[in-house]
């Protein structure tokens, strides 16, 4: 027993320690954002209305959050329950909402424009939306 002992004692020295990377805020990468091909003002992105697979409108992006690297990771959704009353705020992770491409989004028209998109889409509907948690500040 005492040899076992002292073999694993002695594999367990002589192996080389793996230590964990440390995230620093340069090596974070920011989420995926689907259609975004210039960057964007954030102040430009608040207001974008958001629609559903089929074209219908869910709500609009009335904030978005970021995270302690300064990383914009959510959008807070403004979700009207019926005729734009009972509005319900809803945090939305960033890389699932894609902002489709066009002139508007792609730069090609005036500067002001590029700056941000025409549009957000979400693979969703506004009932199961509506099923969620609300965001609280």
């Amino acid at each position: 027993m005492r040899p076992l002992c002292s073999a694993l004692i002695a594999l367990t020295l002589a192996t080389p320690a793996v230590a964990e990377p440390q995230v620093v805020p340069s090596q974070v990468s920011p989420p995926q954002v689907s259609g975004q091909t210039t960057p964007w003002s954030t102040a430009k992105v608040v207001g974008v209305m958001v629609y559903g697979p089929r074209d219908e409108p869910i709500g609009k992006i009335v904030d978005l959050i970021m995270d302690p690297h300064a990383v914009v990771t959510t959008a807070i959704v403004s979700v009207g329950a019926y005729l734009g009353t009972g509005d319900r705020l809803l945090a939305i992770p960033l890389e699932t909402i894609r902002f489709p491409s066009n002139a508007a989004t792609t730069g090609s028209l005036t500067a002001e424009r590029k700056w941000a998109p025409d549009r957000a889409v979400l693979n969703t509907t506004k009932d199961i939306l509506l099923g969620m948690p609300p965001f609280k500040y």
